[in-house]
This record gives C-alpha cells, structure tokens and sequence, in this order.
C-alpha cells in the first residue's frame, strides 16, 4: 500500500468534493469513489454546515450533472448556448455557498473567484 499524503483544502472544497461524488453515484447508479477512505471527518464537518447550503449545493451538483450532459451530447436542439449560459451561472451559485462554508469554517486554505475586466 502507498501511503496516502496529507492534504490541505477549504471546507467548502471539502464538502463540494464529497457531494460531487454523491451526486456522481445516484446519477450513474455506481458505488460512491470514496466508499473506500475514511471520510468521518469529513462527514462530520458536513454535519456541522448549515443544512440548507448543503441542500443546495446538492440540488446544484444535480442540475449541473444534466446541463452538462446535454452540453456533451451536443444539445442538439440548439440550446447549447442557453445550456452554457445556465452552467455558468450554476458554477457561480455554487462557489457562493462553498464561500459561505469557508467564512463558517476557516482554514488557511480559501480560494475565491475573481476575474478580469474582461469577464
């Protein structure tokens, strides 16, 4: 066995990573990738989150899951840019609430979304 490194992340990236992966099970009807590790810490920490950030963050990982997969089939009907447009924004609610835990639970890691003037 390798041993496994240490890590440092924000809790925000944290739960985000963990409800990902949640959402990835359901969505593929697959065992989840990190049944296999010792996430209690984690799963305490999502424990102590408001759960109504968690409840959205899960409902944003599950639209982000379709729009995405229309984006990847094409989207045939033409909606590829609405698709887009709606990722974008999803993306943008998303890093809100992983904000909101970082401010909730800080740690020497954060990471927050800036852009240029031409964004």
């Amino acid at each position: 066995m390798i041993p496994g490194y240490r890590l440092t992340v924000s809790a925000g990236e944290l739960i985000d990573r963990l409800l990902i992966e949640q959402v990835r099970a359901e969505m593929t009807g697959g065992d989840g990738l990190y049944d296999h590790a010792d996430w209690s810490e984690a799963k305490r920490l999502m424990n102590e989150v408001d759960q109504q950030v968690i409840k959205d963050l899960l409902h944003i990982h599950r639209r982000l899951w379709v729009l995405e997969g229309a984006v990847r089939a094409g989207a045939q009907d033409g909606g590829f840019l609405e698709n887009a447009r709606n990722i974008f924004a999803a993306n943008d609610e998303r890093h809100r609430l992983k904000a909101q835990i970082d401010d909730a639970f800080p740690t020497n890691v954060s990471r927050r979304r800036t852009y240029g003037a031409n964004t």
